[in-house]
């Protein structure tokens, strides 16, 4: 009876690690910095904030994500766009139930993340994907407590080159601190619809959204397409 109780009693505790700490009303909010390089030499430059919410969380392990992009070069912020996402791993919120971490791939529901080292207290692993020959890979930089402190996104053309990159760093959360809210940002206007400026001016949106529901850190380069970005020659 003792051998019994004691191993449903790990069980239970496996089970229970496993699961996410996250709760209905976390938020995360990242600044980020998008540069790209065009083949005429040009280089443009996005300055955004990312806003992140778990909206709700459901008894079979899902949470509904929100996500929300703030384009600082156009003072224009996208409605939030919503998926249902696995808790343990719920991108495009940048975040990975904490005993995962150290895992050398980690993998849910078709979204897959492959271990690159541990530095600096950060648990540092790859996503990676292809779009129309565009290679896609992005770096987490995740905490002991599974916030991805920092996300690097790099799109490779097919000479190899990167065509595209964004940094995206934490900013605010209320992860330990649910006293904490959303900031009101002054002077945003909320486009009227959240893709009505990202379809005119990036056609192929739609199929590039399939990607996004996975990876998520490249939904800051479609939405952010705003008429307001910096270009150096």
């Amino acid at each position: 009876m003792f051998i019994f109780l004691f191993q449903l009693a790990l069980s239970l505790t496996l089970v229970a690690m496993s699961e996410s700490s996250l709760i209905s009303g976390t938020f995360v909010i990242y600044n980020g910095t998008s540069t790209y390089y065009l083949q005429n030499g040009s280089i443009l430059f996005q300055k955004f904030s990312i806003i992140q919410v778990i909206n709700k969380t459901f008894n079979n392990g899902t949470v509904l994500v929100g996500i929300s992009i703030i384009s600082w070069n156009t003072s224009m912020q996208s409605k939030f766009l919503y998926s249902v996402m696995n808790s343990t791993l719920p991108l495009p919120f940048y975040y990975v139930s904490p005993y995962l971490l150290g895992e050398e791939n980690i993998s849910v529901n078709e979204v897959e993340l492959f271990y690159v080292n541990h530095t600096n207290s950060y648990y540092v692993y790859l996503g990676k994907g292809n779009i129309d020959g565009v290679i896609i890979k992005t770096y987490f930089y995740f905490k002991p407590d599974g916030l991805a402190d920092k996300v690097i996104n790099l799109q490779l053309g097919a000479n190899g080159k990167i065509v595209s990159e964004t940094t995206l760093a934490l900013w605010i959360t209320n992860f330990n601190n649910t006293s904490i809210g959303i900031p009101h940002f002054k002077g945003i206007t909320t486009a009227s619809a959240s893709n009505e400026i990202s379809v005119s001016l990036f056609p192929v949106y739609a199929k590039i959204m399939e990607y996004i529901i996975m990876a998520g850190a490249i939904l800051v380069m479609i939405i952010l397409l705003f008429r307001g970005t910096k270009r150096v020659r």
